[in-house]
């Protein structure tokens, strides 16, 4: 049990370093690019990587995650789902090269349809990565991962800057992202210890499709969800105001990436190997979940509460309309960590079907929120996010019961230290605003304050995560001594 949780405790270190560091290198490129570019340029990129995105699951095909939970995936199999992914890539990138002109069309925007076609490059290193990540989850090489993926963003953020200084606008963005793709999957390639051998199994696909085209069928509509929210925006407001929307979502966007990208990469492997123990892994999540919370509470309530701040001094002045959607989606955002350990813990059971099931039902109730809410305006539509992720949390709660016996009462205990210290840092941080100071000051000040009563509240009242935390540092301590 300690082998297992100090694996837990380092791979998690290690993909935690990977996603804030390559994360947080990323936001300082983003606020340069920010500041020299315009939310016109952010509205159109914004617009195209909607496209990729939703090509990009497509070309996943959920063979990925059926590589990991397959306890015993050996060469065959991923030498398999890589030249699947491959031919995939080709087919979509036609597919995608040809719309272009119609997508542009439809929005007015004529810069779109070269910028997709060049952009649509990025779906062969997607289908290349995506298996190199599949390996790389599998061995838990989260070291060599930030090693890649750091380089990479370093090299094309460097020249994505480059570009923008140059006066290349939208352009510079678009270097950026597929540089980026480009060398990860390059410096991957020497990096790590696989190559991919010329085998297909037609029986293993068979084996792997069964698991994964559930997983590919569930992510492509969570993703067309979540993206057609942009596509609305687009048509029925501006590519400024999409700039805006963009932008206010970035930076809590970034935080739950890093989350859920942890616990994605890291609780899948291991949350698989006790899968036929469920008393177990009913232990392993509720710890999980109440060590998210005790995390990601504070986050995301700190980002609402700075969030005018922040804009004006890394983003300027001209990006504050920004802020009210910010605040909107950090309600969202702060859920879906916690509903990521809940889809983990199905997934690693092999019940991908009451997994699909779940996203299917969530998605039909996301859509009529979002047909109503998108005929009130684009403030209506950032709130109904908020009510879908609220209706999506229901449900995994629901199906967790169902199969872990983990009921509403045993959720509540593990997560409502984590919600009250937070409040208590919320209500101390509101009263930071009734003092007038210098912008750059009163941002140090509320993160300084929040800081300090979180962390003092957390001291005094020890929640249930934090004292697993405790019981798990001097585990480390005991053993570095031994």
């Amino acid at each position: 049990m300690k082998s297992n949780q100090n694996v837990i405790v380092s791979s998690f270190f290690w993909k935690m370093l990977e996603r804030v560091g390559t994360q947080g290198i990323q936001l300082a490129i983003q606020i340069v690019l920010a500041r020299l570019l315009l939310p016109k340029d952010y509205g159109i990129i914004t617009l195209v990587t909607i496209f990729i995105t939703m090509a990009t699951v497509l070309v996943q095909s959920g063979l990925n995650t059926a590589l990991i939970q397959k306890k015993d995936s050996d060469e065959k199999d991923f030498s398999t789902v890589f030249w699947i992914s491959i031919v995939l890539a080709v087919m979509l990138y036609i597919c995608m090269f040809e719309i272009s002109p119609l997508i542009a069309w439809f929005y007015g925007e004529e810069t779109i349809t070269g910028v997709l076609r060049v952009l649509s490059i990025v779906l062969f290193f997607h289908a290349i990565n995506s298996v190199q990540n599949a390996y790389v989850v599998k061995n838990m090489l989260f070291k060599k991962l930030f090693k890649c993926t750091l380089i990479s963003i370093l090299i094309s953020g460097s020249l994505g800057i480059i570009m923008a200084y140059a006066g290349k606008g939208v352009w510079s963005l678009v270097i950026y992202q597929l540089c980026s793709s480009a060398l990860n999957c390059l410096i991957m390639w020497y990096s790590v210890n696989w190559r991919p051998k010329f085998i297909f199994d037609l029986e293993r696909a068979k084996v792997l499709w069964k698991y994964g085209w559930k997983i590919m069928a569930a992510y492509f509509l969570d993703t067309f969800y979540r993206e057609i929210q942009g596509l609305v925006l687009g048509k029925i407001s501006d590519t400024s105001t999409l700039g805006y929307y963009n932008r206010g979502q970035q930076i809590p966007a970034i935080v739950i990436r890093c989350s859920n990208d942890t616990i994605k990469s890291v609780i899948l492997p291991i949350y698989s190997e006790r899968q036929e123990n469920r008393d177990g892994l009913k232990v392993m999540m509720r710890k999980t979940l109440s060590m998210v919370a005790f995390i990601i509470f504070p986050i995301m309530a700190g980002l609402a509460m700075v969030a005018p701040e922040m804009t004006e001094v890394l983003l300027t002045e001209k990006w504050l309309p920004s802020v009210p959607f910010a605040r909107i989606l950090c309600l969202a955002y702060f859920m879906q960590p916690l509903i990521s350990v809940h889809m983990q813990a199905i997934n690693a059971i092999g019940r991908s079907d009451i997994f699909c099931k779940t996203v299917y039902i969530q998605l039909g109730i996301s859509f009529m929120v979002l047909c109503i809410t998108v005929k009130i305006g684009v403030y209506a539509v950032a709130y109904g996010i908020v009510l879908a992720t609220i209706i999506q949390w229901i449900m995994y709660i629901y199906e967790t019961k169902k199969l872990f016996f983990y009921n509403i009462r045993e959720l509540f205990e593990d997560i409502v230290g984590s919600v009250l210290i937070t409040l208590f840092m919320m209500i101390g941080v509101a009263f930071a605003d009734m003092i007038e100071m210098q912008i750059y000051l009163k941002l140090f000040f509320k993160i300084l304050l929040g800081m300090i009563i979180y962390i003092g509240m957390a001291f005094l009242f020890k929640p249930r995560a934090y004292r697993y935390i405790e019981l798990i540092l001097k585990e480390k301590r005991t053993n570095s001594e031994e």
